[in-house]
């Protein structure tokens, strides 16, 4: 059974096993810190931070899916562990979905443009399915001069149906994405790799009149869990989007699907009966003539007994004698 991802803060070297590397927890070494056996369904405790810590990611094992694997930890050094959005941003990193700003930063507040949207699409699709989307041909004529990355990407989202563009010849790469698009995107995600459509629940959110399609989105994106608004009663849906709250929305989207998704089948194949050979054939030798047996004699029929008489005679001397 794999081990699962969560990220419930760094643990010490000395209450971890790690990998030679040191970078990825394996399993817990102590059981004063409740730790379970691997592959059981666990939350692990978040403990202080030493000096010599490492950030650990560990979660609960559900369905083998993206999720459900040991990562390696990054030390960025604008994403402290004690951070809300800590865990989320070593998840998604560690997936390979969205990729830090350099070898010791994420830039957790920076705004995400509409090209960068393209790609963390292409790359979760990607985590789930194991594999690309097809690139296809797109009506966009303002993605011409953007790296073969950023427009590949763009296709595979075309593709896909995930975006319709700004127009119907724009996709606007260089506009950054608010609330309420991200709302829209995942919301398709999800519907794409289920085949489920989510409905449109209820949210305690004041502010969702505008853009008018806010609604029925943010909606729908509240009723998977993948949002819980900026406050009690307010989603935001005309703020910007940063990298650290991406990396939230991609993680709890991750999880609403792989949870939608049935079980992933064993790939282990069942045992083949073993087969029992069969007996090769001996050549058959000459047959024997048998000789011919000779008859029994008839058997002479038992003669059927006479009935008995009883003759009475008289003798000489005045005696009857029963024959």
């Amino acid at each position: 059974v794999p081990f699962t991802v969560a990220l419930r803060g760094p643990q010490t070297t000395d209450q971890w096993s790690f990998d030679t590397q040191g970078y990825t927890a394996r399993y817990c070494a102590k059981a004063a810190l409740s730790c379970p056996v691997m592959g059981t369904t666990c939350y692990w405790p978040k403990v202080t931070a030493t000096a010599d810590s490492k950030n650990v990611i560990a979660e609960t094992n559900e369905n083998n899916n993206a999720l459900d694997a040991t990562l390696p930890v990054f030390n960025f050094s604008d994403v402290s562990p004690t951070s809300w959005s800590w865990k989320y941003v070593q998840q998604i990193v560690g997936l390979g979905i969205i990729p830090p700003r350099t070898s010791s930063t994420f830039a957790p507040a920076d705004p995400i443009l509409r090209s960068e949207m393209a790609l963390y699409l292409a790359a979760t699709y990607k985590a789930i399915k194991g594999f690309d989307a097809p690139i296809v041909a797109t009506p966009f004529t303002d993605i011409a001069t953007l790296p073969q990355q950023e427009q590949d990407a763009i296709a595979r989202i075309w593709g896909l149906g995930l975006t319709a563009g700004t127009s119907d010849t724009t996709f606007s790469p260089a506009l950054t994405v608010d609330r309420a698009q991200m709302a829209v995107f995942l919301v398709k995600l999800y519907r794409l790799i289920t085949g489920i459509e989510p409905p449109n629940v209820t949210t305690p959110f004041i502010d969702l009149t505008d853009p008018a399609y806010a609604q029925n989105w943010v909606g729908k994106l509240y009723g998977l869990k993948i949002t819980a608004g900026i406050s009690a009663t307010e989603y935001g849906p005309k703020l910007l989007v940063t990298r650290e709250q991406m990396a939230t929305f991609i993680s709890n989207a991750l999880r609403a699907i792989f949870a939608a998704l049935p079980p992933t089948p064993s790939t282990t194949p069942p045992p083949q009966p073993t087969s029992i050979p069969l007996p090769t054939a001996t050549p058959s030798a000459t047959p024997t003539t048998l000789p011919t047996p000779t008859p029994f004699p008839t058997a002479k029929p038992i003669p059927t007994p006479l009935p008995t008489r009883y003759v009475t005679i008289t003798s000489p001397n005045g005696g009857e004698t029963l024959i």
